[in-house]
């Protein structure tokens, strides 16, 4: 899957020139179209991250985006590889972060955001939230959240729940290894443990160790078929791939593999929320693994069901 139209988004944070590297590099690989460098002037701070040496006072708000496009300008400038060829412009917005990015990818078509996600406290994490995490639910395209460790891509941990969605989400996520150069590929299969919620609702239900050596034989025998039909669907040399099956909380157990295998990358599918109330009620495993993920995550949307 061709990403045809991409739209990095930097905040003047120190991770800032990290995701105009794998912006640039994303696009290069991608043989995308079109690259948008977004920064956004946030309009309930008074001094902006990359003009806080003027004085808005003495600077109307107008000069003080042309003064930060000329910073990003400098930042795109030494971010580019020598001989890198990559169409890309810069694009100064003052709003709220998280609603303009939504609104801008909407309005560019955007294949792919991307933005760097920063780190945050827990009483930050509790009453802010960040960006990223406000961005995802929403985003109506793919989103790469970038940390540092992506420079190389040697492992990619693809996250399955045995859903109709999981063969896109695998197909997916190979093509993206194998196109960005991966050495290998992490399939894995949460049973997701039943909790006391679900037990209630299933009543009589009985959950025991007997219920879950089913599951996971279950998920062990897709796992193997889904790795078959990839294999036969494509052509040429594949990064090596493994599969695995867990029983556990996926969020947790997503975060905790990534940690242990070392992965670059993490690739969790996501439906998106139709709303703020339901992304308030429900939240979702995806926006979890991007708060808490060691490695960088892409985030597959999933087309909204209906």
């Amino acid at each position: 899957m061709k990403m045809n139209k991409i739209l990095a988004c930097v905040d003047g944070s120190e991770a800032s020139p990290l995701v105009i590297r794998q912006a640039l590099k994303w696009a290069t690989q991608q043989g995308a179209e079109s690259l948008e460098i977004l920064h956004v002037v946030d309009s309930k701070v008074e001094f902006p991250v990359l003009a806080s040496e003027f004085d808005e006072a003495a600077d109307p708000r107008g000069e003080v985006e042309a003064k930060v496009g000329v910073k990003v300008e400098e930042m795109v400038k030494a971010n580019l590889d020598d001989g890198e060829e990559v169409a890309w412009k810069i694009k100064i917005i003052t709003g709220r972060p998280y609603e303009v990015i939504i609104r801008r990818a909407r309005e560019v078509g955007a294949d792919l955001i991307l933005l760097g996600h920063r780190r945050l406290s827990g009483w930050e994490r509790l009453l802010l939230g960040s960006v990223a995490s406000k961005v995802v639910p929403y985003a109506p395209c793919h989103v790469l959240v970038v940390r540092p460790g992506l420079e190389k891509l040697g492992k990619v941990l693809v996250a399955l729940d045995g859903t109709d969605e999981s063969h896109a989400v695998a197909s997916f996520g190979l093509d993206q290894a194998r196109l960005l150069g991966a050495e290998e590929v992490l399939f894995l299969h949460v049973v997701e443990e039943v909790t006391e919620a679900t037990y209630t609702y299933w009543g009589s239900f009985t959950v025991g160790p007997e219920y879950y050596a089913r599951a996971r034989k279950t998920a062990e025998e897709g796992m193997s078929q889904l790795m078959a039909e990839l294999s036969r669907s494509r052509e040429g040399t594949l990064p090596l791939c493994r599969t695995r099956v867990e029983v556990g909380r996926s969020h947790a157990m997503i975060i905790d593999l990534a940690e242990k295998e070392k992965a670059d990358l993490v690739i969790v599918g996501d439906r998106g929320v139709s709303s703020a109330l339901e992304g308030f009620l429900l939240g979702s495993v995806s926006a979890k693994v991007v708060r808490y993920s060691p490695a960088s995550v892409l985030v597959y949307r999933l087309p909204k069901e209906g």
